[in-house]
């Protein structure tokens, strides 16, 4: 959370706007869009962006934790806006223009106040446009869920003999030669692979100096 954001919550009275960036191409260019009208600067591309007053309405973002299965999920979205767009209709943009913006990127902001730096508001969704529908005076947007980690499974390798897999861990670590007792936890489980004549193989997050042991915890 961007720190002036963060002051701005603890204040009375304050407004909040969402900014919807409609991403388009590359070099990270956009349209932006707004339930007002307002300029932004945007760090990213050193530019004064105006983000249009053509939203309606746009769905909650819900959210939904599986404690049991230790998994998480966030809701799919769609955005009601007004046809209308500057001197002509939105559909027009979306549709007829030189920019492509199905299967693009579709960010929202959370704007307190009066703010006009977008580093000083905080991004609360990130989705993509998968489809528009127009209905009369309004076009619908229907923005899916997206993250970094969609369609990623961890651990994800794993021993070509055994099939077990390399732990995933996180956090820092203490790494030691020493064979004696040790009163450090800055330990992660290792699952054994095999045992070689006097050795035995263990898998890890990554590799890791020959020097340096494993321990027995208990």
């Amino acid at each position: 959370m961007p720190a002036d954001y963060e002051l701005l919550t603890k204040t009375s009275a304050i407004e909040e706007t969402w900014l919807v960036k409609l991403h388009y191409g590359l070099y990270g260019y956009y349209t932006g869009i707004s339930e007002k009208s307002c300029v932004m600067y945007d760090s990213d591309l050193t530019i004064n962006v105006q983000f249009y007053p053509n939203v309606i309405e746009v769905d909650d973002i819900e959210e939904s934790i599986n404690l049991v299965r230790s998994t998480s999920s966030t809701s799919d979205l769609e955005i009601v806006c007004n046809n209308k767009f500057k001197a002509g209709s939105f559909s027009e943009v979306l549709y007829q223009g030189s920019n492509t913006y199905i299967n693009q990127n579709v960010e929202i902001y959370s704007r307190l106040g009066d703010e006009t730096d977008l580093d000083n508001c905080m991004l609360i969704y990130t989705g993509r446009l998968v489809s528009i529908s127009i209905h009369l005076e309004t076009v619908r947007l229907y923005i899916e869920n997206r993250t970094p980690f969609d369609n990623i499974k961890i651990p994800s390798l794993k021993d070509t003999k055994k099939g077990i897999y390399s732990p995933v861990a996180y956090g820092n670590f203490n790494s030691n030669a020493d064979s004696g007792h040790q009163l450090s936890y800055g330990m992660y489980p290792c699952p054994r692979i095999a045992m070689l004549k006097n050795k035995i193989r263990f898998a890890v997050t990554n590799s890791i100096a020959s020097s340096l042991g494993f321990h027995h915890y208990d």
